[in-house]
């Protein structure tokens, strides 16, 4: 457990485009594309990663609802 040695997460609408790409273990996704405010839809969320002292790339998937 702890602080991954490589991260990155993509976030996808339900038509697989990619809202955001982040290395950035900090960036929360604040529901926006483009600058504007994303659509209330539910949207794919991917997170590869890999630990130190580990070898290989875990992968983490789920889904999120977003309402306003």
């Amino acid at each position: 457990s702890g602080i991954p040695e490589e991260f990155e997460m993509y976030v996808f609408d339900r038509w697989g485009q990619v809202v955001l790409h982040s290395e950035d273990l900090d960036l929360l996704w604040d529901g926006s594309y483009k600058g504007a405010l994303a659509p209330q839809d539910s949207y794919i969320w991917k997170v590869n990663y890999k630990l130190f002292n580990e070898t290989g790339t875990n992968t983490q998937i789920g889904h999120v609802n977003l309402f306003r």
